[in-house]
């Protein structure tokens, strides 16, 4: 076994699920790689079942993380914790991705950890309430140019899904979760 410790952050969306690598050294960490899934409603409008759209979506988010996850060999997943929607539509679609994370878990054996949104807000920028912008500076000065890939690749908008993935990480730092997963990297 490689003694790389690797972390999944995640940003769970359905449209939108922001993801990152990152990769715990013995003091500090270093990204590398953070990416958007993203999901469109089938354009089919008339043949297609909107139940049976929602799963196919599920399956392509459920696809790119196993191959991420195949891949790197995270030891643990650190996740913005679930914000609780306002209508019954978006609540089986965010049901529908935290399954697909559960399963993830369940099938690889990871551990997650979770932070809330103003969690991590309050850990990168110390006010619960900063911006997304100021999470966005937060994060591009911990981590120098760690993003910069990221920002020339994935368009301006879907940003703050790569960020929020990264700043679970961050923010899940001090959890027994990420710090038993930095100590099986050894000296």
């Amino acid at each position: 076994m490689s003694n790389e410790v690797y972390i999944l952050g995640v940003d769970p969306g359905f449209a939108s699920f922001g993801w990152c690598i990152v990769h715990l050294l013995p003091q500090g960490e270093e990204v590398m790689k953070v990416d958007v899934i993203r999901t469109e409603k089938s354009t089919k409008k008339k043949n297609v079942k909107a139940s049976d759209d929602d799963f196919h979506r599920s399956q392509e988010i459920a696809t790119v993380l196993h191959e991420v996850v195949k891949m790197w060999k995270p030891r643990a997943v650190a996740a913005e914790a679930m914000s609780f929607t306002r209508n019954a539509s978006s609540a089986a679609k965010v049901a529908r991705v935290w399954g697909v994370l559960a399963d993830l878990c369940f099938v690889y054996s990871l551990p997650m950890t979770q932070a809330s949104p103003q969690e991590i807000k309050k850990v990168l920028c110390g006010d619960k309430a900063a911006t997304k912008e100021q999470v966005q500076q937060a994060l591009e000065t911990r981590y120098q140019h760690d993003f910069l890939l990221f920002t020339q690749q994935v368009p301006k908008g879907q940003w703050e899904h790569g960020f929020d993935a990264a700043g679970a990480v961050v923010a899940c730092l001090d959890t027994d979760v990420l710090k038993m997963a930095r100590r099986m990297g050894g000296p």
